[in-house]
């Protein structure tokens, strides 16, 4: 049985690790029935301010929060990744490093 899952993807587009998340995701989402990957750019001097909007969300609703990747709060680079589908409940990830690993164990990437 296949099971939707959906990736959210936020960060600055001038940030290369922005812009390798999204090949990544694509690339899964390209491979793999099920697989939903949306992402959200902005540029380099609004990010602070898109994620300090994303923390005030996630301050609100604690459950958005993936205890083994930390939280949102504590996160200050680009990217920051997001699992959960539209009207679900979104789990923080973390950034590049932390959705490859993910990636990788979730989907069996390479």
């Amino acid at each position: 049985w296949n099971q939707e899952t959906c990736y959210y993807i936020a960060g600055y587009i001038e940030c290369g690790y922005y812009q390798q998340a999204i090949a990544l995701g694509k690339n899964v989402e390209e491979l793999n029935e099920g697989i939903s990957v949306s992402a959200e750019g902005v540029t380099r001097p609004q990010w602070p301010r898109f994620l300090a909007k994303k923390k005030e969300v996630e301050h609100n609703k604690p459950s958005v929060t993936f205890q083994e990747f930390g939280t949102v709060t504590t996160h200050r680079t680009s990217p920051a990744v997001w699992e959960g589908c539209e009207g679900k409940t979104k789990r923080f990830i973390g950034g590049y490093d932390s959705f490859s690993k993910v990636v990788r164990q979730k989907h069996k990437w390479q």
